[in-house]
């Protein structure tokens, strides 16, 4: 998915669900922080959502927007509306959101993207511990957008011991595999 796709999807959601202010909470977050996104994040064709004021309301974009839709058929991306169970983010991610304004071209207003920083964003993807969560966690790395350290600090701050510990073998195992490749 290109930053073009996903401001149409967001936009869409937004539309849905009559908001102005939505979480980007996968690794479309990155756009948040950097123009261009590593490889694996870019055949990503979703954006994982969750509507500020109502987060309940989020599966209501699985339905429209959401995988095999019309939207999907259409567009080739779509929007995947979470539940906060189905996420694990550091306890201060909150502070460290990074926010981005654009003017929904439909209907002239203007919403507001609240993408969790790269380190929450690494340290909630290393903890998810899926193959491409790994590659994509590397290849921020690679580029050097934050550091080991960095992530770390963020895995230390998941309050549920065991998926912290968990990421913190993850990332061990992220680190290894970059030293041997290098």
């Amino acid at each position: 998915m290109n930053k073009e796709q996903l401001i149409h999807v967001i936009s869409a959601a937004c539309r849905q669900l009559d908001c102005k202010e939505i979480y980007l909470l996968g690794s479309q977050a990155a756009y948040g922080s950097l123009d261009i996104l590593p490889e694996i994040a870019e055949t990503s064709a979703d954006a994982d959502l969750i509507p500020i004021e109502h987060p309940e309301r989020a599966d209501e974009i699985n339905g429209g927007l959401g995988e095999f839709s019309a939207f999907h058929k259409e567009f080739k991306c779509y929007g995947h509306g979470l539940d906060w169970s189905e996420v694990t983010l550091p306890s201060d991610w909150k502070e460290n959101l990074v926010d981005t304004c654009f003017e929904d071209y439909v209907t002239g207003e203007t919403l507001t993207v609240w993408s969790l920083s790269l380190y929450d964003l690494c340290a909630s993807k290393i903890a998810a511990g899926r193959p491409q969560d790994f590659i994509f966690v590397k290849s921020i790395l690679e580029e050097q957008h934050i550091s080991y350290e960095e992530i770390q600090e963020a895995i230390e701050k998941i309050s549920e011991k065991q998926k912290a510990k968990n990421a913190l073998s993850n990332l061990k195992i992220i680190e290894k595999q970059f030293k041997l490749e290098n």
